[in-house]
């Protein structure tokens, strides 16, 4: 053996002898090769609700029903044998605060799909960053089509809904002020500062003008607005058969009272955001008489799914009645849930994919299947106010 192979051997040795001496200790840190992270012991859920501001209401019973469905999952077992928790953010009725709320879930509390918004101005500020963040969600009452749709008419992928659109629900109001009311002439007030309100509007003038009524006057109001007098007075002077108010509860429990004490006492109607409970509390029930709306549900429905889960929610919260927005956030809460069993892993392209899959899923508010849009196929039932209380009126089949 020469010299020269001796010394390259022994240099060959300090060297990886060196080498060794700089890695960590493998006894007091973690293993050079870190195993895989562990799957979360839990699957969270979001919740993007309005919580504070002008719709706290709606965001107060939705989660109640998002509560209530997440507590019977979890009496249940939980999905894929992992405990469901609710990641709750408030987004102040506001879009801006919708999109932060956002971020907050998808990137803070790394929830695997989220439940809300309930109205379409802050339901629609989600959509974007849905397809952004890969996060489905479903919006519980925000009937507006630019909800689950972008500007240029293509579908957003992760946005769905679990109740109707305006198109569907105008012309039913349409058709319900033509044929059930007799109506040839109406009136509309329509908040100017909301999506929702515009676009049911919309859809209400144009089936009830091609099928032979005529539209006599229209206005626009906001939530800034003081005096809704001087409009109303020039909305029912030609005498319409019909008032219509496409707009939420705030405004129109208002608007109902002063064209009642200036003495229009025909139908008064309008759309899925007035929810009764709330209107009667504003103004109580001798205003609200002849007066309907379209809506998700009737308590006054005699089905089973309906009345066992009213005495449910009623347990649940020690007494409260279940208004719509109750409703539909539980049902969205266990359309997310199925869709969870279903795609067989809380990955959230999967769960995507299992509720664009969805067919005749057994709602409270009636059996689900998406269309194309990633709107549900499903009935409404229009409410007729009588005396403070809601009352079964008819029921529309898509």
């Amino acid at each position: 053996m020469n010299n020269s192979f001796v010394r390259l051997t022994v240099f060959a040795f300090l060297l990886i002898g060196a080498v060794i001496a700089l890695l960590p200790n493998q006894r007091e840190s973690e293993p050079f090769f870190a195993p895989p992270a562990a799957p979360p012991a839990e699957i969270v859920f979001g919740a993007n609700l309005e919580l504070s501001g002008k719709f706290a209401a709606l965001g107060k019973a939705s989660l109640s029903g998002i509560q209530m469905a997440i507590d019977e999952i979890n009496r249940g077992g939980g999905l894929l044998g992992k405990p469901v928790r609710l990641a709750i953010a408030d987004n102040r009725s506001d879009e801006t605060s919708a999109s932060a709320v956002f971020h907050q879930l998808t990137q803070q509390d790394h929830v695997v799909g989220i439940i809300g918004p309930v109205y379409s101005t802050t339901a629609i500020a989600s959509g974007t960053l849905a397809d952004t963040f890969k996060i489905p969600f479903i919006a519980t009452l925000a009937t507006n089509p630019r909800v689950t749709i972008d500007d240029n008419g293509r579908v957003r992928p992760f946005a769905f809904r679990i109740c109707f659109i305006d198109s569907f629900q105008g012309t039913a109001m349409a058709n319900f002020a033509l044929t059930a009311l007799q109506a040839r002439s109406a009136a509309i007030y329509i908040d100017d500062s909301a999506y929702y309100a515009q676009g049911l509007a919309s859809f209400f003038e144009q089936a009830f003008m091609q099928k032979g009524g005529q539209i006599l006057a229209k206005a626009g109001y906001s939530p800034q607005t003081k005096d809704f007098k001087p409009k109303l007075d020039e909305l029912l002077a030609p005498s319409p058969d019909v008032l219509f108010i496409p707009g939420y509860y705030t405004e129109v429990a208002k608007i109902i009272a002063l064209a009642r004490s200036s003495g229009f006492n025909k139908p008064i109607i309008g759309g899925d955001g007035w929810e009764e409970q709330l209107l009667v509390n504003a103004i109580g029930p001798a205003a609200l008489n002849n007066t309907f709306y379209c809506s998700h549900y009737s308590p006054g429905d005699d089905s089973p799914a309906i009345q066992n889960f009213i005495s449910s929610y009623q347990i649940f919260t020690k007494g409260s009645e279940p208004i719509q927005a109750s409703v539909m956030a539980y049902d969205a809460t266990m359309l997310l849930a199925d869709a969870i069993r279903r795609a067989a892993e809380p990955d959230q392209q999967k769960i995507r994919d299992a509720l664009a899959a969805t067919i005749n899923f057994p709602a409270v508010s009636g059996l689900i299947r998406f269309d194309n849009h990633h709107n549900p196929e499903k009935n409404a039932v229009v409410i007729e106010i009588r005396n403070g209380k809601g009352q079964f009126k008819q029921r529309i089949s898509p």
